[in-house]
């Protein structure tokens, strides 16, 4: 169970975390909501109003929904492929230092993944170029991308569903988790204990909490942890802070966590934001929570994810 002493980022202070995107995932899902009436029933033309793109914002997470769950659906018909090129990747990195090893795994992995990505979405307009059955797997995929395209003009196309940030977030951690225990326990951590610190349901908890939260509000608490001004979550060679980080004892465990007063500093900051909306009396702002949360499946990501650090960290070894 997590750590009753986890310090909890939670909901933020003024926002609304409304679930009309969850449930139109669910409609798409269920079958309630075919690609085609989705089509029928909403013009492509580009919003204006407020009301407009927030409307747009809740079609494109419920989109991108589907497009996370069947893109994991392909990564498990992809396993040995993966291992294969992981393997070929670590020995690049062999006997070289744990930092090293750490953000070479968050370099190389989203590499791979940015390819199966690509090979993905080409498997599918090759099907459909030959002529192939249509899915309803490819429906949901080209409405995803045409939505994208007409009415997300900023990106010029809605970009497809990553895990870029999962693992780059993974690895951060898994680089800072040694010096952080040999600060706080006076003695080195061992390999095994690294992977028990990644696999801690505490973790998961942290990142549930911070997907459930907009981005806009996320990326001052990655900043913080950074210790930059400008957040660079691509950067594999940059790292998160030591001193944001402290590891506690809980249920006979070790647990690595975000010091508590790092995290009650970035929510008094939205508390004090939301008292000045009231006082104004402006509207708080509508959070959808991160897409991969509607799916259900985040949970077995992020184990998947730690699991595939695993075998880099000990082929690297």
């Amino acid at each position: 169970m997590p750590c009753p002493h986890a310090s909890r980022l939670g909901r933020l202070p003024g926002r609304q975390y409304a679930t009309i995107a969850r449930q139109l995932s669910d409609d798409f899902l269920s079958g309630r909501i075919s690609p085609e009436e989705f089509l029928k029933q909403n013009s492509l033309a580009v919003p204006k109003s407020a009301e407009a793109r927030f409307r747009i914002r809740t079609q494109g997470y419920a989109l991108a929904s589907l497009v996370i769950e069947h893109f994991w659906m392909y990564l498990q018909t992809q396993a040995k492929p993966i291992e294969q090129v992981l393997r070929q990747f670590a020995e690049l990195h062999r006997g070289q230092s744990h930092t090293e090893r750490a953000q070479g795994f968050a370099q190389y992995f989203n590499v791979l993944l940015q390819l199966l990505h690509n090979q993905y979405v080409e498997e599918h307009r090759a099907n459909r170029s030959r002529g192939g059955a249509r899915s309803l797997e490819h429906d949901w995929l080209v409405v995803y991308m045409t939505v994208g395209r007409v009415q997300h003009r900023k990106f010029k196309r809605l970009p497809m569903p990553s895990m870029a940030d999962l693992v780059m977030m993974l690895a951060r951690i898994a680089e800072v988790a040694p010096v952080v225990f040999l600060r706080d326990t006076g003695r080195p951590l061992l390999q095994q204990e690294l992977f028990e610190l990644l696999e801690h349901p505490s973790l998961l908890q942290l990142f549930v909490d911070i997907m459930m939260n907009d981005r806009s509000s996320t990326h001052p608490l990655i900043t913080r942890l950074e210790g930059t001004k400008k957040l660079d979550l691509n950067n594999p060679h940059q790292s998160f802070s030591r001193d944001c980080f402290e590891i506690c004892s809980c249920n006979d465990a070790f647990t690595l966590r975000i010091k508590p007063e790092i995290i009650e500093r970035h929510r008094l900051h939205y508390l004090k934001a939301a008292k000045k909306r009231d006082k104004r009396q402006k509207l708080h702002p509508q959070v959808l929570g991160c897409p991969v949360l509607y799916t259900g499946k985040f949970a077995d990501m992020h184990y998947w994810v730690i699991e595939r650090f695993r075998q880099w960290y000990i082929d690297s070894a």
